[in-house]
């Protein structure tokens, strides 16, 4: 039992600090390139980070640029130094210390699995109670749904207690409309909002958001973590954006309408229903209203499709071969193996 405390221990030791590394590095690149590169770089460059936390820290890679930043045990190379200190070497070798720490683990992991499943509960009994939508609604949604190409099986639901549009469900996959929307919004809005549910549809992203959620909840301890799952959050709006604008065309301004309204509606209104892992709705609460609106009016074009896509693949394939791999094989495997063969 002991040698599997210690391997966890030094597992969610090294790729806790590894992936605050990335989180620095990424952001950095986010920051620096936001409005030059496709959304879609960003998200894959998120994506990596959250894959970094599937992979064991050890990977490594001989052109790796960031493996100088960490010490012999995976953390920042300063944290050596403070090992070196008689106190702190006593701290960290008393034989309660990683027992305790795998304990309070193990609370957080189940309290936060059972939390998030009694959201999921929630909705599906909210969606039970939800009712069919009109004839006429139901012909513009498989219009709109053969007009993206979506070929999963989807249902659609007018809900009363829901405030804002949403998605939800990932084998088969039911689009909520609240029954105020349905009621008051003109076509040209309903059916933006629909294109944009069924981007999220076309993408997978309720699947990817339930992936999400479950790596968060075995990281729960790492704060970092949750601006990674903001940004996003924030990455798959803005994609979906771009999906249901290429759809839309000639209705752009009633898109870029629908969504400043559904943002002055999620102020004025307050949502009774608490999110679930596996809801999406058409204005996320992470934010990031403004950066999509940027893109949608007045993105500069300051370089071609073509040049786009040619620096974008460059920026993945050497992030993926400096940055990403930052572990050392020989030091964290003879750690965690604690010199057994």
């Amino acid at each position: 039992m002991m040698r599997l405390i210690d391997t966890w221990a030094d597992w969610m030791w090294a790729c806790t600090w590894q992936v605050l590394i990335l989180i620095a590095v990424v952001w950095t690149i986010d920051r620096l390139g936001r409005k030059r590169l496709w959304p879609h770089i960003f998200m894959c460059l998120w994506a990596m980070v959250l894959l970094k936390l599937l992979l064991p820290p050890f990977l490594g890679s001989p052109v790796s640029i960031t493996r100088s930043l960490l010490g012999n045990n995976g953390a920042l190379w300063f944290i050596d130094y403070l090992l070196i200190n008689e106190s702190v070497q006593a701290a960290v070798q008393a034989t309660w210390l990683k027992p305790a720490l795998f304990g309070v683990w193990c609370l957080g992991v189940a309290g936060l699995a059972i939390f998030y499943a009694l959201r999921y509960l929630r909705m599906r009994r909210h969606i039970a109670t939800c009712v069919q939508p009109s004839e006429s609604l139901q012909l513009l949604a498989e219009d709109v749904a053969d007009g993206m190409d979506i070929t999963a099986t989807w249902q659609l639901r007018v809900c009363g207690k829901l405030q804002m549009p949403g998605m939800f469900g990932v084998w088969r996959p039911t689009i909520l409309l609240p029954r105020d929307v349905v009621e008051t919004e003109s076509e040209s809005h309903i059916k933006s909002i629909l294109a944009h549910e069924f981007a999220h549809i076309r993408r997978g992203d309720a699947a990817f958001r339930l992936l999400t959620h479950a790596i968060l909840i075995w990281y729960w301890f790492n704060p970092a973590l949750i601006i990674l799952r903001r940004r996003l959050a924030q990455l798959q709006e803005i994609c979906c954006d771009a999906t249901a604008m290429s759809y839309l065309r000639q209705d752009r301004s009633s898109y870029i309408n629908t969504l400043v309204h559904m943002g002055r509606r999620l102020l004025q209104t307050e949502d009774r229903l608490a999110s679930s892992p596996t809801l999406l709705s058409v204005f996320d609460t992470s934010g990031g209203l403004s950066e999509r609106m940027q893109r949608l009016l007045n993105q500069p074009r300051r370089l071609t499709s073509r040049q786009r896509k040619i620096i974008g693949v460059l920026v993945l394939l050497a992030f993926k071969v400096t940055i990403f791999p930052m572990g050392d094989p020989q030091v964290l495997t003879h750690l965690w193996m604690g010199g057994v063969p």
